[in-house]
């Protein structure tokens, strides 16, 4: 899920102390945190078992979609491993089933977002991408 803050992500999921540090030194940008939802309807409609993967783009368009909207599902435009679509028109011949394709432009590449989860205070990095493991232990 992506939103246009901090600020609406806890509304539907809960962040720890060191989570609130992460999302405030890397948002908007290139991390995504899986948190623990508290939205009981989204749990339910998107099949989640407890937890959610949330970020803050930094990418204007979509923010300026997500001003309007404050938060949206939806994942990386790409094939799962393969490199993300920069290019619009390259992403609607390469993609099919989807309702809307905005385009936003050519995007200049800012690569993958790192996913973290933290357990127990501890940082488990899911995947790696822009926002190094020793980035993000630095505010532990």
């Amino acid at each position: 899920m992506i939103g246009y803050s901090k600020k609406e992500l806890e509304k539907i999921a809960e962040f720890n102390s060191l989570e609130e540090k992460i999302a405030e030194k890397f948002w908007p940008g290139p991390i995504t945190l899986i948190l623990k939802i508290k939205d009981k309807e989204i749990q339910k409609s998107l099949d989640l078992e407890g937890k959610i993967a949330v970020r803050v783009p930094n990418n204007q368009c979509v923010l300026a979609l997500l001003k309007e909207c404050k938060l949206l599902v939806g994942t990386s435009a790409n094939i799962s491993g393969t490199a993300p679509f920069n290019d619009p028109e390259e992403c609607g011949k390469n993609l099919s089933g989807y309702d809307l394709l905005i385009d936003g432009g050519i995007i200049s590449g800012q690569g993958e977002s790192t996913i973290v989860e933290i357990e127990n205070n501890d940082v488990k990095i899911l995947r790696k991408g822009n926002v190094s493991e020793e980035m993000i232990k630095e505010l532990t």
